[in-house]
């Protein structure tokens, strides 16, 4: 594991091929918790174990050891072509959704921000990237939930996750 990364919790799991966020890693659970994506190490000590992140910034890892570490299919998906992580300009960090999520103004919910803001699917790609951000409507709990439009807002940076990216 590179020194950039520390663990922060070793775990007994299971894992799948495919990462439903980043594409060619895996999706592993311990528990009834799902850690995705996972990577495996580099070196011949970590031929049963996986280092699992919670985000694309994130430098703390969870080491999954599991039977067997199941084989990546010759065509799965290298890289994705959705961003796994945002960084709004004023700062604010985004997590690409994972299975269900709701809709805003139409377009399908793609990030969540926390628990206050969420991004709709609808990057605009260029020189400059944007995105429509929506924030949680507080004064009216409801489900499914309600949303108030913040408007179109730049993006400062975004990461997409690859197999090669291995802690």
């Amino acid at each position: 594991m590179s020194a950039a990364f520390s663990v922060s919790a070793r775990r007994t799991g299971s894992c799948l091929p495919g990462s439903e966020a980043i594409g060619a890693a895996y999706r592993c659970s311990s528990k009834s918790t799902i850690l995705d994506p996972c990577f495996p190490g580099r070196d011949a000590r970590d031929r049963s174990r996986l280092y699992c992140l919670a985000a694309p910034y994130a430098h703390r890892v969870v080491a999954l050891s599991v039977r067997q570490i199941p084989k990546l299919p010759a065509d799965a998906e290298l890289e994705r072509k959705t961003p796994w992580g945002i960084q709004l300009a004023d700062g604010t960090r985004c997590l690409v959704v994972q299975g269900a999520a709701g809709m805003v103004d139409g377009k399908p919910v793609g990030w969540t921000c926390g628990h206050t803001r969420v991004l709709a699917r609808d990057l605009k790609r260029g020189r400059r990237w944007s995105v429509f951000v929506y924030a949680y409507r507080t004064d009216k709990p409801s489900y499914p939930r309600q949303y108030r439009p913040l408007g179109r807002r730049a993006i400062a940076r975004v990461w997409f996750g690859t197999a090669a990216r291995t802690p």
